[in-house]
């Protein structure tokens, strides 16, 4: 089995259900989106087109709200809505209405995300992509936003908000934290622009100085921000630390084990999420088939003979006859 490239999504897939993992990541098998996600990744292009220049000095490229939401618009209509894909992805419609409402979705975040930029000072950098390889593992994460103060911003275009304790535990924000601290302990340039000194890159990974110490994997100093753009919420910052990296290492060996048997735990895990699975037609199809049980399932029926039981009685029935009371002693009148 060759080495995993860890990234939050492939994490959240694998811990969801083995057998989209399956789908995906080992028989690259062809997809249809959900407009949910046509939508989110629509959303993360325009962002990237949100701003120009070099990182570090980023200014916005459009003058007014109203200008990047009408264009958005057009861009959705034209390349997403009349060609029906995004990024080379069929999208699966419930309605033939449907792509030309979401014109209106598109319209209403680009304003709420252009407006919050335009009340903030620029980000440092956007939608930069961390590649590197950690005691043995690989990890391809991509960050959204890089801020001053150490400060990653996560973009949600969901309609839905998770809650405080949620986001305090996301695993998706330890992948951002270890990957910004490790971009900045190999990257000279990466922490400059980033604005972390010297002292801080340093002590990123540094060798312990004692046996029974570990590295600094993650600092405490970084910013993790989760920003539902539909609500245009900033939940209040969260943090990591090395125990929270030590979590996710521990739970990457797990999965890495259940991985290397795969074909044992090809079990589909029905729920909810199955409603929106861009893999629920093979994956319905296939558990009809039996296709990942070794057998079919239809003679499975017919493997053990049906055999007459003889009935039990139980004869602790008979010990009172019927109409019988007994009154508890608790109860009992004195």
């Amino acid at each position: 089995m060759e080495p995993i490239s860890w990234s939050p999504t492939k994490y959240d897939v694998a811990n969801l259900c083995f057998r989209k993992y399956y789908f995906q990541y080992i028989e690259h098998m062809d997809y249809l989106l959900t407009p949910e996600m046509a939508l989110g990744i629509f959303m993360h292009r325009r962002k990237e087109d949100l701003f120009k220049g070099e990182p570090g000095h980023l200014e916005l490229r459009y003058k007014s709200a109203e200008s990047f939401s009408n264009q958005s618009v057009a861009m959705w209509r034209m390349f997403v809505a009349r060609t029906n894909e995004i990024q080379g992805k069929k999208i699966q419609w419930r309605d033939k209405n449907q792509k030309w409402i979401m014109a209106y979705d598109a319209k209403d975040l680009s304003i709420k995300t252009y407006k919050r930029c335009a009340e903030e000072e620029p980000p440092l950098i956007i939608e930069y992509k961390v590649k590197f390889e950690l005691n043995g593992r690989r990890f391809n994460v991509r960050l959204d936003e890089i801020r001053k103060n150490y400060c990653i911003r996560d973009y949600k275009t969901g309609l839905s908000s998770p809650e405080q304790l949620q986001i305090d535990h996301f695993p998706q924000f330890t992948f951002y934290a270890l990957a910004f601290c490790c971009a900045a302990s190999a990257d000279e340039e990466f922490a400059r622009i980033c604005g972390v000194s010297e002292e801080d890159r340093k002590l990123f990974l540094r060798k312990p100085e004692k046996e029974d110490e570990y590295p600094v994997y993650i600092s405490e100093k970084v910013n993790l921000e989760y920003y539902n753009v539909k609500k245009d919420i900033i939940h209040p910052p969260t943090h990591r630390n090395n125990q929270d990296y030590f979590e996710l290492d521990h739970s990457l060996y797990t999965l890495e084990t259940i991985l290397e048997n795969l074909e044992a735990n090809l079990y589909p895990y029905f729920g909810k999420h199955c409603k929106y699975c861009q893999y629920k037609l093979p994956c319905d199809e296939s558990s009809k088939q039996g296709k990942f049980y070794g057998i079919n399932l239809e003679p499975q029926l017919k493997l053990f003979p049906n055999k007459e039981h003889e009935k039990y009685h139980d004869k602790t029935l008979r010990l009172f006859p019927r109409g019988t009371f007994i009154q508890s002693s608790i109860n009992a009148p004195k």
